[in-house]
């Protein structure tokens, strides 16, 4: 077991019952893979598993089929893989119509993960459960891929403007999208994190791309190998929120064609060698997959970002529910770092200001209300044109902050543009009157004379939500208590 001691990349590994579905899932010797998953239902409740968990007992479902009559669990079983199966449906159905339009617009899409998964191996749409469709374009396409989602309705899972969704897409790594039905798509203008970034190796995504068909729609897919790699590094990053990423990793491997030199020249161009090993050591040292000799040896000789570095992956790739308090702290930090290095450049891009809101003067906890921030409050407040050229503007704003930990989003637009962006973190134990101050340089033209400054949702919200989430989320009512340019 020493495999699997910190700091070793198996301490990362699925551990408990997340470990016995993928063995179930994955293991080459049926029996043993059955016996697996004997001992998951043993000590799990299936009408307690969660959403990982349904995705896992797909692709069991699929693997065994009938040899899973042996179980009184099978009906139920059959039930989940169908509930998924149709879920995937409907999500594909609604998001079907955006890849058309892309298409149509002059932006070449291509899908990676579970969907181009499914592109390649249509078999695999009844173990492989997605949510959304993760779409690759050229960085030159971003902002455009970003004007036709909007045009078509879409909306960013932010729920920030869409004159804000288009200004940042250029320097946005990535951009959640959603319809009002079932469509979700992860817009990307990089595939990988910050740390794996490679500029030849993206440039080669597009030149080495394959053809292949998404229900119908032409679309790309990166070649296998780097299919391959872009599992590992996301599988490494995603903490375990859905482990399905090994079975991905899995049937790429069993690949005779797969070039193994190209994958360990991805790898160790994008400095993910560590990352490597924690998805193919688990596969190889617990699944017993076939890996080519010395491999696992070789990605440990390779040069590694550091000992900082390594310590964060582990953090990253772990499933958060074995970490402890202190480690998931530790993990939010390690993310925030490596989520820096994603952006591009911002050159001309609008500002983002952060800012911390702290009580106001003489405020009391419950005293939000009536004749304080709440008074006046409004989603939206004109600011006073001062004319063209560059300027530097003060705001002092004031709101009631629900008993939450939570952002709040305020947006300065003109009816043309998106002008500078502002993030403030509001904490209260209970619903208190917030005060803040805002300074941003902001670039000013002729067309910018109706500026407005707006409070927009920290998430989407629907009607049926849960009040907790509207509190946490829904755009927040504030009061303008000055606005000056200097």
């Amino acid at each position: 077991m020493t495999a699997r001691r910190f700091p070793n990349p198996g301490w990362a590994w699925p551990s408990g019952g997340r470990d016995l579905l993928l063995k179930a899932a994955l293991l080459p010797q049926p029996e043993a893979a059955l016996d697996h998953f004997a001992r998951w239902l043993a000590a799990q409740d299936l009408d307690a598993a969660v959403f990982a968990d349904h995705r896992l007992l797909a692709a069991i479902a699929e693997r065994h089929g009938a040899a899973l009559e042996r179980f009184a669990e099978y009906p139920r079983l059959k039930g989940i893989q169908r509930k998924l199966w149709t879920e995937s449906r409907m999500r594909v159905h609604a998001n079907l119509p955006i890849l058309r339009a892309l298409a149509q617009g002059g932006v070449p899409v291509m899908l990676f993960k579970g969907a181009a998964r499914v592109a390649v191996n249509p078999a695999a749409q009844r173990q492989r459960a997605h949510q959304d469709v993760d779409v690759l374009v050229r960085p030159e396409h971003m902002a455009a891929a970003a004007q036709i989602l909007i045009a078509e309705g879409w909306q960013t899972a932010r729920g920030e403007t869409a004159l804000c969704a288009v200004a940042r897409a250029p320097t946005a790594r990535a951009i959640n999208f959603h319809d009002a039905r079932d469509g979700d798509i992860d817009l990307h203008r990089s595939i990988y994190h910050g740390p794996n970034f490679h500029p030849a190796r993206d440039a080669a995504l597009w030149d080495q791309a394959q053809p292949a068909d998404f229900f119908g729609q032409p679309v790309l897919v990166p070649r296998p190998e780097e299919r391959l790699a872009i599992t590992l590094a996301h599988g490494a990053w995603s903490a375990h929120a859905h482990s399905d990423w090994l079975v991905d990793a899995a049937e790429l491997i069993a690949d005779p064609a797969l070039d193994w030199t190209l994958v360990e020249a991805i790898v160790q161009d994008r400095a993910m060698a560590f990352q490597a090993r924690i998805g193919l050591g688990y596969l190889g040292q617990e699944i017993g997959l076939p890996l080519p000799a010395g491999l696992l040896e070789r990605l440990a000789a390779l040069p590694h970002p550091g000992w900082l570095a390594a310590r964060g992956a582990l953090l990253m790739a772990r499933p958060e529910d074995d970490l402890t308090p202190l480690q998931r702290g530790a993990r939010q930090v390690w993310m925030r770092l490596a989520q820096r290095r994603q952006r591009a450049p911002r050159g001309d891009a609008p500002p983002l200001v952060l800012a911390l809101a702290r009580p106001g003067r003489g405020a009391q906890a419950g005293a939000g209300r009536g004749a304080q921030a709440g008074q006046g409050a409004g989603l939206t407040a004109p600011i006073p044109f001062p004319g063209p050229g560059r300027h530097r503007l003060t705001l002092e704003l004031a709101f009631t902050a629900p008993a939450t930990l939570r952002r709040v989003e305020l947006e300065l637009n003109s009816p043309t543009r998106h002008i500078a962006r502002f993030r403030i973190y509001s904490r209260a134990r209970a619903e208190t009157e917030m005060r803040v101050r805002l300074r941003v340089q902001v670039r000013l033209t002729e067309a910018d004379h109706d500026l407005i400054l707006q409070s927009c949702p920290g998430g989407l919200v629907y009607g049926g939500d849960s009040a907790a989430r509207q509190a946490k989320y829904r755009a927040l009512p504030f009061r303008l208590l000055r606005a000056a340019f200097g």
